[in-house]
């Protein structure tokens, strides 16, 4: 979840994200960025739409989700269901 702030500025109004929180436990998704030659991020797309060579409709829905609410809540549950987790390695970052 994106957290903003409303910065009001002469003759409009914008909206700046001050950091995007776990939409399951509210923690900041940036202590998992440490930038250590580490990753440890979380990525859930679907999309669903139309795609035409006019133009496209597409719609997309990306929840942010924290790698230990993943590894906690998530998983357990994919497994319930027979998603087996298998980790492959992947040289192609």
């Amino acid at each position: 979840m994106d957290i903003y702030k409303e910065i009001i500025i002469p003759e409009r109004k914008e909206m700046n994200k001050i950091k995007t929180v776990c939409d399951i436990c509210g923690n900041d998704l940036s202590e998992f960025e440490n930038g250590n030659y580490k990753v440890n991020r979380v990525k859930i797309i679907h999309e669903k739409g139309n795609v035409w060579p006019e133009g496209s409709s597409i719609y997309k829905f990306e929840p942010d989700i924290c790698p230990k609410c993943f590894e906690d809540k998530l998983v357990p549950m994919l497994k319930t269901v027979g998603i087996e987790i298998d980790y492959k390695e992947d040289w192609n970052f």
